[in-house]
């Protein structure tokens, strides 16, 4: 598996299932589904705390642009696709 992506919701509740259900290792569980016994560890574990096997929403940081500014950028753009930045303006 990827390191960078997260688990699904069905990954997740394999990992849980096989370790309550069949009462399998984190090490064993790991090689089963071929990823690292930390991030099994850590799935059992926070299903432990709060009984959940979905990802909590994060906040993340805001975006710059609203959506009105999103759709007349765009626009701008469109207009005239042959032209170029000014190289002279910061």
């Amino acid at each position: 598996m990827p390191r960078s992506l997260e688990f699904t919701d069905f990954e997740r509740g394999m990992i849980i299932g096989l370790h309550l259900g069949e009462r399998h290792s984190f090490s064993e569980i790991a090689v089963i589904l071929k990823c690292s016994k930390g991030a099994v560890q850590g799935v059992i574990e926070r299903y432990k705390e709060d009984e959940r096997t979905t990802v909590q929403p994060r906040s993340g940081r805001p975006q710059k642009l609203s959506d009105r500014d999103e759709r007349q950028l765009i626009r701008v753009t469109k207009k005239d696709r042959s032209a170029t930045l000014d190289n002279g303006r910061v």
